[in-house]
């Protein structure tokens, strides 16, 4: 028997908001896009970002968030670890891949707003390059 179920999508506000410290620069961003599948502690979002869609898993398993976002040209893969440093690995379309630490301060997350805070290091040289906030804020709305 085909069961003719449709998952409901519910629109959601990606903000990510970063502190460079070699510059000193702030840096806002805000983002449209959708949940597009929760299970227990595992949400899967797609936002829009610069004309293309960005894909984005949160899974929170034992205080951690494991983190993965993939572009066309990029993907992205790290977990955080509250007041734990972890690896943060970006790998390039060109197979390339740079390797970074988080630190993080912050990990709260329920069925409408997740909120994340983490420092960036230089994997290398151990400073800090930025001070990032990440919000996930639900609207409730179905679209």
């Amino acid at each position: 028997m085909y069961n003719n179920f449709v998952m409901k999508s519910f629109k959601t506000t990606l903000i990510r908001e970063t502190i460079y410290f070699d510059t000193n620069q702030k840096e806002k961003e805000e983002y449209v896009g959708k949940l597009i599948s929760k299970e227990v502690n595992k949400f899967n979002y797609a936002f829009k970002v610069d004309n293309e869609i960005m894909r984005l898993e949160m899974e929170f398993i034992d205080g951690k968030c494991f983190i993965k976002q993939s572009y066309p040209s990029t993907f992205i893969e790290f977990c955080l670890n509250l007041n734990q440093k972890e690896k943060y690995c970006l790998n390039l379309s060109s197979n390339h891949k740079l390797f970074f630490i988080t630190e993080t301060s912050l990990i709260k997350f329920d069925e409408l707003e997740i909120k994340l805070k983490y420092n960036l290091y230089e994997e290398s040289s151990n400073e800090i390059i930025s001070s990032n906030e990440i919000r996930i804020i639900g609207d409730g709305e179905i679209c």
